[in-house]
């Protein structure tokens, strides 16, 4: 079982108060649901956390109405930022967080022993937190197509430093530092 951030942390009333920018499928429910979810999420019956990455523009967003704009939120930018926010606020154990976000899905993927731990023969896939740190989520931080965030405004406990893709780092502080390209595709292992 699967879900992402919207799902734990907005609820109808921003669909009230924003429209078009609190769209996703299935809706936001009455505050009451998250609950339940993270409690879910917790105690192991829900294995996979995901962005549900869709880069609308706010542009595309307001298109129309409600019924007329594009469904789903920009989450790839923020997603971890606001999973080390739930840890140090006692929502969600880290070693809850990196099962859901790291290892359940490289085993999902068949990658598992190659991706998803911090293992010999694994990739040296790492990301550095300082669960000090903090930081206030902006539209202008969004690196993504989509320009903005829902979240915009939220102030985070917990920040993401560095993160390395087999052992070199490709970010700092949210900043790319490795050259486009860097990434390579891999293959599942043979079932």
């Amino acid at each position: 079982m699967e879900t992402c951030p919207q799902y734990l942390l907005l609820d109808e009333d921003e669909v009230v108060r924003h429209g078009p920018t609190r769209k996703f499928t299935p809706p936001a429910r009455p505050a009451p649901a998250a609950d339940r979810l993270w409690a879910l999420l917790e105690s192991g019956a829900i294995d996979l956390l995901s962005s549900d990455h869709a880069p609308s523009t706010l542009a595309q967003k307001h298109e129309g109405d409600i019924w007329e704009c594009p469904f789903g939120l920009p989450g790839v930018d923020t997603t971890l930022p606001l999973m080390l926010d739930a840890v140090v606020r006692g929502r969600l154990s880290l070693g809850r967080l990196v099962a859901v976000y790291s290892a359940n899905p490289a085993a999902v993927l068949g990658l598992a022993g190659r991706k998803g731990a911090l293992a010999t023969g694994a990739d040296a896939d790492v990301v550095l937190v300082d669960l000090e740190g903090r930081r206030t989520l902006a539209d202008d931080q969004v690196l993504s197509k989509a320009g903005w965030t829902p979240y915009a405004g939220r102030e985070l406990r917990g920040a993401v430093v560095t993160t390395l893709l087999r052992g070199v780092p490709v970010a700092e502080r949210g900043a790319p530092v490795a050259e486009p390209g860097t990434g390579a595709h891999v293959a599942p292992a043979a079932r």
